[in-house]
């Protein structure tokens, strides 16, 4: 069997992350011209390996390699085609060029697999346009409603979901024509990532076999105080958001420290109004971020947060509200589907279990089919930057193992 070639993933990852709506980044989102531009050279790169291509309503593209004819269900291996702003070229890319690579290998070693490979190029997993992650996998999958999904619309420009899915010039099925194809539809699904960490490089392996997904909770807290000029009201007769919404910041750090070795803890979204210097902040929000790997202590640090927020709200004579947002309980990886993978890379001292600490499409995918992930490792753990970066050595690496998974 013809091994992976690292030049051929270099040079495939490298010409995607050429595919850019900002000159000098790497900056793809979905519906704009970057990315009918990737879509288009994936869909040359498919045609030329002898793979049948079609795009779904949504605009995830998928490329069947079935040279048999088989009537199995087929494996499906992939990752996401979009990029968050001025991000790194590996994220994402590494799991769809990884899937080529799989193809040109078993082309050239003339050796049929055993089921139908589908590759998949998920539109939408970044969140960029609409604010919300895993799109195009949460349409593959029906786990988003069609009424959910109609309801968004894109943060630069407020068009719907619908018209920009619309629009896209590949001949595919009507948006909503096809929601939730992928339900039953996969024997098996395998997406290869960059780590977005420093587990891997740390410990000095080449490849983790990602045993699951965090879990991930989010909660909006707002304080209601009032605005009033910065200069004339004694700090006595002050009713500042800000200084509620500070005390709660420096406690949910403290938490997330307390509890280091089971959850994170992020406060990355925050608003105050006016948000002017000469202005008491009549309004402050903050968007309170949990992700761990056990349910319960995700729930119970909130709970925490929850009564430090009102206790600061109280002390301050300020207006509280407290809205969910988003709660994604923590997923195991099939354990078919990790066995296929332990079972080859019994014995290699470069392989380790490991857990993701990020959201990815291959969670969705497990609510539909047996789901595994493998993580190459991230350089000084950066990702989602321009300084991201995988030794093509290792992601050739991960795909010798997934070859052997679906030969």
């Amino acid at each position: 069997m013809t091994t992976p070639s690292p030049d051929r993933i270099r040079t495939r990852i490298q010409q995607l992350a050429s595919f850019t709506g900002v000159e000098g980044q790497c900056t793809r989102r979905t519906y704009t011209p970057a990315f009918e531009d990737a879509v288009g050279y994936l869909t040359e790169e498919m045609v030329a390996l002898g793979m049948v291509v079609r795009m779904d309503g949504f605009g995830n593209l998928i490329g069947r390699y079935d040279p048999l004819g088989s009537e199995l269900p087929p494996i499906g291996i992939g990752s996401h085609i979009d990029t968050v702003a001025d991000g790194g070229a590996f994220d994402g890319a590494m799991g769809i060029v990884v899937g080529l690579e799989l193809i040109e290998c078993l082309q050239e070693s003339r050796t049929p697999p055993g089921s139908p490979v589908e590759i998949i190029a998920f539109a939408e997993e970044e969140g960029g346009v609409f604010g919300k992650g895993c799109l195009g996998s949460e349409y593959m999958t029906g786990n988003t409603s069609l009424e959910q999904l109609n309801t968004l619309v894109s943060i630069n420009g407020g068009k719907p979901l619908a018209e920009l899915a619309g629009s896209l010039p590949f001949g595919k099925p009507d948006y909503g024509e096809d929601h939730g194809w992928a339900v039953g539809h996969y024997a098996a699904f395998y997406e290869v990532h960059v780590e977005q960490g420093m587990t891997l490089e740390q410990s000095g392996h080449t490849v983790g076999i990602v045993q699951g997904v965090v879990g991930i909770m989010r909660n909006r807290i707002v304080f209601t105080g009032q605005s009033n000029h910065a200069g004339t009201t004694r700090m006595a007769d002050r009713f500042d958001a800000s200084v509620a919404m500070a005390e709660l910041v420096l406690e949910t750090r403290r938490i997330g420290t307390e509890l280091a070795d089971k959850l994170v803890a992020t406060c990355g979204k925050i608003d105050i109004h006016p948000n002017q210097h000469n202005v008491i902040p009549g309004k402050a929000a903050v968007v309170i971020e949990l992700r761990g790997d056990d349910n319960d202590t995700v729930v119970s640090a909130l709970e925490r947060i929850r009564g430090k927020a009102k206790d600061v709200a109280r002390d301050n004579g300020l207006h509280i509200s407290i809205d969910p947002e988003a709660f994604t309980p923590v997923k195991l990886f099939d354990e078919t589907a990790l066995a296929a993978l332990h079972t080859v890379t019994t014995g290699a001292g470069d392989v380790t279990p490991i857990f993701s600490w990020a959201g990815h499409d291959a969670k969705i995918m497990a609510n539909v089919a047996p789901t595994a992930m493998l993580f190459v490792p991230s350089r000084k753990g950066l990702s989602h930057c321009p300084e991201e970066f995988s030794d093509a050595g290792d992601i050739a690496r991960a795909a010798e193992i997934l070859l052997a998974v679906i030969v």
